[in-house]
């Protein structure tokens, strides 16, 4: 009997050590992955200071091939999360409004980046206004209006 509580032992004991390790690997997985991420965040607000709902925020990588799209919440918030670091770009626009960029912004291992922006109103639009002329056709040739009723 005392082979079989033994053994009994030896095993129960493997069991723990197998689960403390396991555990253990568990827990610098999370911490590694933790690490190596970064991320940018902000409010967005107009030339008043009042905040702008529903802005279009790219944040973008070059160098690493990466670009990220959200929208700025009720509140004029975003954040974009679990981004390698490196450098990036930042472009904010809303309609209405003109776009600002922030460049070279610098993301590092386990960082929140604050990023804030202010938008100003846009100073004007362009229209394009699109007219047809048509010219006077008779019995198959133009007659311009410029020189007379001359044919082409």
């Amino acid at each position: 009997m005392t082979v079989a509580s033994g053994n009994c032992l030896m095993t129960r004991t493997f069991f723990l050590r197998l689960v403390a390790l396991v555990l253990m690997l568990c827990g610098l997985t999370c911490t590694v992955h933790a690490q190596v991420t970064a991320s940018v965040k902000g409010t967005v607000t107009d030339a008043t200071g009042a905040t702008v709902a529903g802005a279009k925020v790219v944040v973008k990588s070059t160098a690493l091939g990466i670009e990220r799209t959200t929208e700025t919440n009720t509140e004029g918030e975003y954040e974009v999360p679990a981004l390698p670091p490196g450098s990036y770009e930042v472009q904010v626009h809303k309609l209405g409004f003109g776009t600002q960029v922030a460049k070279d912004v610098v993301l590092q291992v386990s960082q929140n980046t604050l990023q804030n922006f202010s938008l100003k109103v846009a100073e004007s639009s362009v229209v394009v206004t699109v007219e047809s002329h048509r010219g006077k056709h008779r019995t198959g040739r133009r007659i311009d209006d410029d020189d007379g009723g001359s044919s082409d």
